[in-house]
């Protein structure tokens, strides 16, 4: 594998140690089951339950569950879009201290969002000298190596196995946070021809996939997002014919609809 080309380099011995453990930083996330420790020889990957046993407790209330989902997204190195202090607040995690090791929780930073567009041009640079210098550490999605693209369907596996473990109301705003964080790296992968038409056009089919969905289909923050998407790729005619389309397909005045829910979807496309 990989490992046996870096070893086999005939590098200097602090800079084949170097290597190597990058390499598994980035690639080997995930422990190993009892089949796959032979093959992979690294008998640190394979955890036994009484391993994590002191990390495990009990779920005090249910109503704990859509904060458990928070943090262990954001544990993925996933940042809340966007990321506010009055979100902080409203989610009661401005003390998650520990995220910050985590330099994705600063691309916010550089992204576009409304409201929040003051000295941009500034931040987008600084953030760029951050991921330029190299000081992500793995496993990450930024940077091109072996596993991104692995690490990233994990991260999309992970949202959707968490939101279709939610109610309503929070499975859409899992599945917003998703639509937001793909809307980020298309914005950060503009600079990246090789991978972006290969990105792009699965991340077309994906959606597709998941607009036509019958519990998703009637979901007007889900296509406002997609609109938002499709605009994020230079797609400008396509942002607002579907949000056009969305707003037509409502046949209704704000005056008639009487759920205050619908009304503020309908208002935020």
């Amino acid at each position: 594998g990989m490992e046996e080309v870096v070893l086999t380099s005939r590098l200097p011995l602090n800079q084949l140690w170097l290597r190597v453990e990058s390499l598994r930083e980035r690639c080997h996330w995930l422990s190993v089951s009892s089949d796959e420790l032979e093959l992979v020889g690294d008998s640190r990957r394979f955890v036994l339950p009484e391993d994590v046993a002191d990390f495990v407790h009990p779920m005090v209330s249910m109503q704990s569950n859509f904060r458990l989902a928070i943090y262990s997204l954001m544990s993925l190195k996933v940042p809340l879009l966007p990321t506010r202090d009055s979100i902080l607040q409203d989610l009661a995690i401005k003390d998650f201290d520990w995220s910050g090791e985590s330099l994705e929780m600063l691309l916010p930073l550089a992204y576009p969002s409304i409201g929040v567009m003051a000295a941009h041009t500034q931040r987008k640079a600084l953030l760029g000298g951050i991921l330029e210098g190299r000081l992500t550490s793995g496993p990450q999605y930024l940077r091109f190596h072996p596993a991104q693209e692995p690490y990233l369907d994990f991260i999309r596996d992970a949202f959707k196995v968490i939101a279709e473990n939610l109610q309503t109301s929070q499975r859409t705003s899992i599945y917003v946070w998703w639509l937001r964080f793909e809307r980020l790296l298309v914005f950060f992968s503009k600079t990246d021809p090789l991978k972006n038409d290969s990105r792009r056009k699965k991340l077309k089919t994906s959606l597709k996939e998941f607009l036509k969905k019958d519990e998703n289909r009637n979901n007007l923050h889900f296509y406002r997002e997609y609109a938002l998407i499709e605009r994020e790729m230079e797609r400008f005619d396509n942002c607002v014919n579907i949000l056009e389309t969305t707003i037509q397909s409502q046949g209704q005045n704000l005056e008639s609809i009487s759920n205050d829910e619908e009304k503020t979807a309908l208002l935020s496309v």
